[in-house]
């Protein structure tokens, strides 16, 4: 008798820490909302390197520096494009 209490304490242990984490889980909308409202900053800095390449095979190198400040509610972006 022991044994099958134990026996049936330790499966529905097992149930019970088995379905906890599906509600701990956030749903995708909430993972969507939580990235799409995170906190990006008063400002920021981008260095962004690209290799372009034709069906010919020929390939170019551009690079791009992003700029973006906030200020007074104000967003501002400026972009400089280079050749390298």
């Amino acid at each position: 008798m022991k044994n099958k209490m134990r026996t049936v304490a330790i499966w529905l242990s097992m149930l019970v820490l088995s379905v906890i984490p599906m509600w701990a889980a956030p749903s995708a909308l909430e993972i969507m909302e939580d990235v799409y409202n995170r906190d990006t900053g008063d400002d920021m800095k981008a260095h962004l390197t690209m290799e372009i390449s034709n069906s010919r095979g020929s390939t170019r190198e551009r690079s791009i520096i992003q700029i973006r400040s906030i200020e007074d509610g104000i967003e501002k972006k400026l972009m400089f494009l280079q050749p390298l």
